[in-house]
């Protein structure tokens, strides 16, 4: 017998907020002045409007948003503004949704007001637009899954992967994963019974990546067994599918699909001998690319972001480079941008919807500012405030940011997000150097973060680079990071400190170095490589012992032999570089370590096991700098307000003890 979770509550829903026309700048000017102390509790706490997406047909506006305490989901009518509550209950939180179709959608449930490993609330459900007609995709843990017993319903690991295009419209696709994240097979699943049907995949295995088109068939799709990439393409739902390329995974020159339009034009991401990656269309009568990139953005990758209309047609590429931005293939849609950005000034304004003679909504934030929702009224010209994700954030009292690059010894160059304290001269300031996670992944965002604000208005810089091993930036720059735990990786760090003493920004005196995960292992390493520059180090999450990451899998991650594989070329061999792991490993090199270190670790963690804390803190035993917390339930991060408010305390006293005035 399944669990029921809760009652649905009927709701009061506040209204819109305002409206502006166009002709006039619809936020205030951003003031310069300093400005009082914020409690730290302004910047930990959780948003109170999360996300908003509108119908495929541009006449219903779906969002969440904090009412009575907790996260629900509501449609509003375009035409008329009527507000109605799709789903909210009195013990769970709506965290994400989907549209099926016009007027269905589906969702997922979770407590937000408990740790995560305390949470024992999960489940997706289908309902339609007015809250009608519910249907239990899953329920119970999220390992499980699915309806027991029976082939119906969303199974485990298992997530919405596109809206059906074809066939019946009260269905959607799911891309459903094997023990291991790189093993992956399609399900067609109906939302009102919950009938799941495979997706025939023609014969392929080892599927990573789909590419389906406009008819839901999938013609495209990357394979990978061992180290070896493959991509493979199809004419039809019938054909044979045709091996295009093959090569290592650790190489530029494979390419991957994105995503195919309503001409059945597939458009994929490629180097083609250069250092970035571009979208292209591929050419199916030669089997490749086109030599000519349809979007490139100079210095970054693009890997995705493809943006369809309705009737499935390309309509602009968005992408992510100093800052995110939008290539507009369609005129009229380039036209709206610009209007929006003249009265959004300074701000990123990513727009999505119907059409440009309809209504369109805006999500638009900055580096001072959370995000903020619009309406744009394209035919009134006029903006209408949807919802502002956390009101309570005063933009004339954060700090701002850009995006600075540096040379790193070696003369790599380094990317990197500066942020100064607001009001005060950038002289001789004293620094956090945050260090991003992953590390292979891009680490600069340029939007509202609240550990860089949090730090910045208690007057610190904050310097983030992206090192080497850093996504998004060329091939160069990730290439030139494998391997490199605690070396160059650690080395470009001080080199962007180096960089902000030189030009005087800074005080080298007084720098101090935190990150989480990957970042709490280079805080670190930065403490017993370079402990006479860093005065104190803040990790939470992070990774001690190289040696464990092959011994203890990183549970949310998988834990196949390619992820092994891919950990012996970007970490270390455990055979080949038992000496080098030696050297790198912070714990066992913990007697070099003397400054002050705030070591913090979740008990439910289940990519990084508090295994790592513990071994450190046992070894750190010389070390009376040493503050070591544990926080049960919380996992590679911490939810709760509690724990943030406890931790950022703990760092905050640390910070002024060390390079504070």
């Amino acid at each position: 017998m399944r669990w029921k979770v809760f009652a649905r509550r009927v709701l009061t829903i506040p209204a819109v907020v305002f409206a502006v026309s166009l002709a006039a700048s619809a936020l205030p000017a951003v003031a310069q002045g300093a400005a009082a102390k914020v409690p730290m509790e302004s910047f930990f706490k959780l948003p109170q409007f999360l996300r908003a997406a509108m119908n495929p047909a541009g006449t219903q506006l779906a969002y969440i948003r904090e009412v009575n305490g907790r996260f629900n989901l509501v449609s509003m009518d375009v035409a008329t503004r009527k507000l109605t509550s799709v789903a909210g209950y009195d013990r769970a939180d709506v965290v994400e949704f989907n549209w099926i179709n016009d007027t269905r959608l589906m969702y997922r449930i979770a407590d937000f007001r408990v740790a995560v490993g305390d949470n024992q609330i999960h489940g997706w459900y289908a309902v339609d637009l007015d809250g009608s007609k519910p249907f239990t995709l899953s329920e119970g843990l999220a390992t499980t899954g699915g309806l027991v017993g029976s082939n119906r319903g969303l199974p485990a690991r298992a997530a919405f992967h596109s809206r059906a295009r074809a066939g019946d419209k009260d269905e959607f696709i799911a891309v459903q994963y094997a023990e291991s994240p790189l093993r992956s097979s399609l399900l067609r699943i109906h939302s009102r019974t919950g009938l799941r049907t495979p997706i025939e995949p023609g014969g392929l295995t080892n599927v990573v990546d789909w590419a389906l088109d406009a008819n839901d068939v999938p013609r495209a799709a990357a394979t990978l067994l061992n180290d070896r990439l493959s991509l493979h393409v199809r004419d039809s739902a019938t054909a044979a599918w045709r091996k295009i390329i093959e090569t290592s995974q650790f190489e530029n020159t494979a390419f991957a699909p994105v995503g195919f339009d309503k001409a059945g034009t597939l458009y994929v991401s490629a180097y083609l001998g250069a250092d970035t990656a571009s979208i292209h269309r591929f050419d199916w009568a030669k089997g490749a690319p086109e030599p000519q990139p349809l979007v490139s953005v100079k210095g970054h990758d693009l890997t995705s972001g493809l943006l369809f209309a309705e009737d499935g047609s390309l309509r602009g590429v968005r992408f992510e480079a100093d800052q995110e931005g939008t290539y507009w293939i369609d005129p009229a849609w380039k036209a709206l941008q610009e209007s929006v950005d003249a009265a959004l000034a300074g701000r990123v304004n990513q727009l999505s919807g119907r059409s440009a003679d309809g209504t369109v909504l805006v999500r638009s934030y900055s580096d001072s500012s959370p995000p903020r929702y619009f309406v744009f009224d394209t035919k009134a010209k006029r903006l209408s405030l949807l919802g502002n994700s956390m009101p309570w954030i005063d933009e004339k009292t954060q700090a701002r940011s850009d995006v600075i690059r540096y040379t790193a010894r070696d003369g790599l160059t380094i990317p990197a997000l500066l942020t100064l304290p607001r009001g005060v001269e950038g002289k001789n300031l004293p620094l956090v150097l945050l260090a991003h996670g992953g590390p292979n992944v891009r680490g600069i965002d340029w939007q509202w973060n609240r550990e860089r604000q949090f730090l910045a208005s208690r007057g610190y810089a904050v310097l983030e680079p992206d090192f080497r091993g850093s996504l998004g930036h060329g091939w160069k720059l990730f290439r030139s990071g494998w391997r490199q735990w605690g070396l160059t990786m650690q080395d470009d760090l001080l080199d962007g400190v180096e960089d902000l003493a030189k030009r005087g920004i800074v005080d080298k005196n007084r720098v101090c170095i935190a990150g989480a995960s990957y970042g709490g292992y280079a805080t670190v390493m930065g403490l017993i490589k370079h402990g006479d520059v860093y005065k104190c180090g803040i990790s939470w999450v992070g990774v001690t012992d190289i040696d464990l990451l092959f011994t203890v899998g990183w549970g949310d991650l998988g834990n196949t032999p390619e992820q092994r594989l891919g950990m012996s070329v970007l970490i270390a061999d455990p055979v080949k570089d038992k000496e080098q792991i030696r050297q790198t490993s912070a714990i066992r090199q913990a007697e070099r370590l003397k400054g002050p270190l705030l070591l913090a670790y979740g008990l439910s963690d289940e990519r990084v096991p508090y295994e790592h804390g513990r071994k450190l803190r046992d070894a750190l035993d010389h070390n009376k700098g040493l503050e070591y917390v544990e926080y049960p339930g919380e996992g590679h991060g911490w939810r709760l307000i509690e724990t943030n408010i406890d931790f950022w305390t703990r760092a905050e006293k640390l910070l002024a003890k060390t390079i504070g005035k």
